[in-house]
């Protein structure tokens, strides 16, 4: 790769996945100058992921999550600046303002903020107790409320992975737990309502409480959390509250910049902003389908591959990001795995397995698999999610009665299709 003879080097705001893979495919691709990433808290990078499950539940620490270390930085002379804040963008000048007055020039530059949670603005959001779980400091200071007494009681606000991974561990460290849910189920726009009712069941059995079809009047206590006053006058008795409503795309560096806004920083299908100089990745990215419509993809596989491919993007190479959507989430024993579009289903076929894992692949209206959705044991699940990504890749239009039919081997799909 022929490369400009430049002082200015590659910038990326924001150390979370998609800045720590855009960084590795930058060196990778044969970038050769600077590579300057900055973080706004006084940490090195590490997986979120785990926030909600081993790390809450105490069995591993942020250390044994690290996705960046000093030695890998050193190996890979990549520049982090951590406990650094980005104040400004001067897009003329093409450099970043820091908060403490100091600039950095850049030749193209990347944004990765990645998003916050959505608080509720109600009587009572500001009492202590009343949390959101985002990020490291988040998990030490709720597993912190929920160990602390045999009489803790938390009230999770949303219905939602993550709210149901940090039910399964709340249990699992002895909490006693209630989801409070406004629509009439759980993981409303995630999962399949059939398998919905089995994860539903998988809580209730480990003694989690649900009431659904009930809006939050206020948040109840003096000088601590109380309890969750419902819009019935039901008042759910409550010592720590999550919040899990969803999250809020960082844009505000990039609305203060002029780049285009559109639920989250505008990109094109190669991930370039309204300024052919700035990317965006991760949460805070607002991409392109293939049909032309524009959304926001949050897990750690879209941040990871978006930050690679802006990354090599941002060296002048043209690749296209289409994603087929992946997200999985582990609660207590069992899985459950989403792949593709199960929104754009014709028909569903189900798959009971041995072991009780229940599969469903999807099917568009020319019979190929467009989606997948399974709940169960890690292996049945995740080698059902992994043949079907394989068959929408290949555009496989599969027998439904060989899907369905649990005696016969995924992977012999697979290969009829390549005969």
């Amino acid at each position: 790769m022929e490369q400009p003879v430049t002082d200015r080097g590659m910038v990326i705001i924001g150390a979370g996945h998609a800045g720590v893979s855009a960084a590795l495919a930058l060196r990778a691709s044969g970038w050769r100058h600077t590579i300057t990433l900055f973080e706004e808290q006084d940490v090195l990078p590490y997986e979120r992921p785990p926030l909600s499950k081993s790390i809450l539940r105490g069995e591993r620490t942020i250390e044994d999550h690290r996705i960046f270390t000093p030695d890998k930085m050193e190996e890979q002379e990549i520049t982090f600046r951590r406990n650094a804040r980005v104040a400004a963008i001067d897009r003329n000048e093409r450099h970043i303002i820091l908060s403490d007055g100091q600039t950095l020039t850049y030749e193209r530059l990347l944004l990765a903020p990645g998003a916050e949670a959505r608080p509720l603005s109600i009587p009572g959001s500001d009492l202590p107790g009343v949390l959101s779980l985002r990020d490291a400091a988040d998990a030490a200071q709720l597993r912190e409320r929920i160990r602390i007494a045999p009489g803790s009681r938390l009230a999770i606000v949303g219905g939602g992975l993550i709210g149901l991974e940090v039910a399964a561990s709340a249990r699992a460290l002895g909490c006693a737990v209630t989801v409070i849910e406004v629509g009439h189920r759980i993981m409303m726009r995630t999962l399949h309502e059939e398998l919905a009712h089995r994860v539903q069941s998988c809580h209730e059995q480990a003694g989690v409480e649900f009431c659904f079809s009930k809006r939050i009047v206020s948040f109840v206590g003096n000088d601590e959390i109380r309890g969750v006053e419902l819009d019935d006058g039901t008042i759910i008795s409550s010592t720590t509250v999550l919040v899990c409503v969803g999250a809020a795309p960082r844009v505000e560096l990039a609305k203060s910049a002029g780049l285009a806004i559109d639920n989250g920083i505008a990109v094109d299908r190669h991930l370039r902003t309204s300024d052919p100089f700035i990317y965006a990745a991760g949460d805070a990215c607002a991409f392109e389908l293939k049909d032309g419509r524009r959304t926001r993809l949050e897990c750690w596989k879209t941040a990871n591959d978006q930050g690679a491919t802006a990354g090599r993007n941002m060296l002048g190479m043209s690749e296209a990001y289409f994603p087929e959507p992946w997200l999985w989430s582990d609660q207590y024993d069992k899985s459950v795995q989403v792949a593709g579009y199960p929104d754009r289903s014709h028909h569903d076929v189900d798959r009971f397995c041995q072991d009780d894992s229940h599969l469903i692949f999807h099917l568009g209206k020319h019979g190929e698999v467009v989606g997948f959705s399974g709940f169960g044991s890690s292996r049945q699940v995740g080698h059902g999610a992994k043949v079907a990504q394989l068959l929408m890749r290949d555009s496989v239009r599969p027998s439904p009665t060989d899907l369905g039919d649990a005696s016969v081997d995924l992977r012999s799909l697979l290969s009829s299709a390549a005969a």
